[in-house]
């Protein structure tokens, strides 16, 4: 149960038709009437009697309707008594690459066009923070997946490689001088960031097409982080999947090596995703058409691999 989907249940009961309650939120009717079946289907319960024009509530529903009003005021004393200013704070988002090489950047041109403009940024893995998006707790996210959620948006802004970085001891340059044929994973340990993390979730989808078996893999270990997977690779615990933007540093200083996910490469990209309601807010609305205009740094692809 989301508090979108307690609004527009709200909405629903008191406008008594989708579109006067989808014009109260500015959000589409679509959107109204998948976040009523979304509630009923969690609840297991019918909320609205849809054989009646207007539309009214069941018996059970004009309970809940009582009950979703005070849930509603409660959360807004709340918000209140934090003095949140959602109209002041722009609540972003970012997946832990583009929190270090997007954000600093995107959030200097911010500052420059939005001086009053305050941010709060929450670094998470790609699928958590569309996940906060998709429920208000963030304005804006950077994630390195796409989302076809109806009520989201979804701008491209960048890319990147995703490759196989290795020590760079004589064992992996012989490695990377010869052939690295598929196989060869099975016996190279691995090192991997847990499953919610793009890099890895693209990189195994990438394998399984290959026809690699991602549960045979010799996984050395599990980090969380990928500073703590650099210094895991430099120490040789094992070879991992990275972003090259993130290793970059590291390849031109020469302490890792690293080779394409094959032959036609792995292309990440990244999107900024954000709910389409929060247009109606003028100062959101003008900081994702600035944040628009932000891109990735550039990277060669395979520069210097």
């Amino acid at each position: 149960m989301e508090f979108r989907q307690l609004e527009a249940f709200c909405a629903v009961v008191e406008n008594r038709t989708y579109a006067a309650a989808a014009a109260s939120l500015q959000v589409t009717q679509p959107t109204i009437s998948i976040h009523l079946q979304s509630l009923e289907e969690s609840l297991g319960a019918t909320l609205i009697d849809r054989s009646h024009k207007p539309a009214v509530p069941t018996p059970l529903g004009r309970e809940m309707y009582l009950k979703a009003k005070k849930i509603l005021e409660l959360r807004a004393t709340m918000m209140r008594m934090t003095q949140i200013d959602l109209k002041q704070t722009l609540v972003i988002g970012a997946s832990p690459i583009a929190a270090v090489h997007f954000l600093p950047n995107a959030l200097g041109v911010l500052h420059k066009n939005m001086s009053s403009l305050q941010f709060e940024v929450h670094e998470g893995d790609s699928l958590e923070i569309i996940n906060m998006v998709k429920n208000h707790d963030l304005q804006v996210a950077i994630s390195g997946v796409p989302t076809e959620e109806p009520d989201l948006r979804c701008h491209k802004i960048g890319h990147d490689e995703i490759v196989i970085a290795m020590p760079n001891t004589e064992y992996y340059q012989q490695i990377i001088a010869g052939d690295f044929p598929w196989e060869r994973l099975y016996a190279e340990p691995i090192i991997l960031r847990d499953r919610s993390s793009s890099t890895v979730l693209q990189s195994i989808r990438y394998l399984q097409e290959q026809g690699i078996d991602d549960a045979e893999l010799n996984v050395s270990v599990h980090l969380n982080s990928n500073e703590a997977i650099r210094h895991a690779i430099r120490q040789g615990l094992g070879i991992s999947f990275m972003s090259q933007i993130d290793i970059q540093a590291d390849l031109d200083s020469g302490e890792l090596l690293a080779i394409p996910m094959g032959p036609d490469h792995l292309i990440r990209e990244f999107f900024m995703i954000y709910p389409l309601d929060f247009l109606s807010d003028p100062k959101i609305n003008h900081a994702i058409q600035v944040l628009k205009t932000c891109r990735f740094p550039s990277v060669s692809i395979n520069k210097r691999i």
